[in-house]
């Protein structure tokens, strides 16, 4: 009787040990993966810190935009290839014809999206200017109340 109660015994702390052993290493495995999203951050931050001081703010979102632009190109020629059947069984001559038309497709898109950052940028400075303006009228009311 002893001796299956010893051994009981000996399972149960047995069980026990595994349990807290799996559950270390869940709360291990989630620290590392914590330190290492931790660290990306870290990494990411520093590189936005070094573009901002080398291009300035406005350089750094003008290469911001640009890239935003490249993204945009990038799915769409990857949609206009699909769409015109790039990939398929096509003709050499077939398969040039179509690079030529997705080529100048990307161009005037590349183009329109450019069209649209400026503008963005113009009615963004001119909204800018108006808030200034609004600044400058509210402290004149003030000022005409004292």
């Amino acid at each position: 009787m002893k001796i299956s109660q010893a051994t009981n015994l000996s399972k149960i702390s047995n069980t026990n040990q595994t349990s807290i052993n799996q559950n270390f290493d869940e709360i291990l495995k989630s620290e590392i993966r914590y330190a290492k999203l931790e660290n990306d951050m870290q990494d990411k931050i520093k590189a936005f810190k070094s573009s901002l001081s080398s291009l300035g703010a406005f350089g750094y979102l003008s290469s911001l935009n640009e890239q935003k632009i490249d993204e945009k190109i990038e799915q769409k020629r990857v949609y206009l290839e699909e769409v015109l059947g790039l990939n398929r069984n096509k003709t050499q001559d077939e398969k040039e014809q179509i690079l030529a038309l997705i080529s100048d497709l990307l161009s005037e898109y590349k183009h329109k999206l450019q069209e649209q950052t400026k503008q963005n940028n113009t009615i963004n400075e001119k909204q800018n200017e108006l808030n200034k303006v609004a600044t400058f009228t509210n402290i004149a009311n003030l000022i005409s109340k004292l």
